[in-house]
């Protein structure tokens, strides 16, 4: 039985709430610069439910099939 409320890192941001994506330029090239988003998966708490965790998993199995 899961503890609903057993919290654990977020896979996505790793625990941090954010996670850096590179920038691009007018040209569509990389460049150097970076910035910071707020996680989508944990809205930048950096922890999830081990519930929440388990229910992504039966459906990433079950897209497998």
């Amino acid at each position: 039985m899961i503890k609903k409320d057993l919290q654990i890192s977020c896979f996505k941001c790793h625990g941090s709430g954010t996670y850096r994506v590179p920038i691009l330029d007018d040209n569509g090239e990389w460049t150097d610069k970076w910035e910071s988003w707020e996680c989508e998966v944990c809205h930048g708490t950096g922890k999830i439910t081990l519930e929440f965790y388990e229910d992504i998993q039966k459906r990433c199995r079950r897209d497998e099939l």
